[in-house]
């Protein structure tokens, strides 16, 4: 479930997103028929969202360090602007959680 692997895209694919909703309402719809292989499903889903997200997080993170810290020369100023840009922006989206 990883992320695109730019600084930019999203964390979890439109693919993924829709799976992982797709297992997460069959868990729900299931209840009735079997409330513990439903929680078991739920649970199963939910880890799966949290392993997905931290590993997309930490590519995310690896993709901008490299944009500007990894360097043979110092980094220009647009550069650390458009690194600052993201980490801002990948920042605000998380606090939105």
């Amino acid at each position: 479930m990883p992320g695109t692997g730019r600084a930019d895209g999203p964390l979890v694919s439109r693919d993924d997103q829709d799976k992982l909703s797709r297992r997460m309402h069959h868990a729900v719809t299931d209840f009735v028929e079997n409330p513990r292989r439903a929680v078991e499903e739920a649970e199963g889903t939910f880890e799966e969202i949290v392993s997905g997200l931290t590993e997309a997080l930490a590519e995310r993170r690896r993709v901008l360090r490299a944009g500007w810290r990894e360097q043979d020369t110092e980094a220009q100023t647009e550069e650390l602007r458009v690194a600052l840009q993201h980490y801002r922006d990948i920042s605000e989206q998380l606090l939105k959680i």
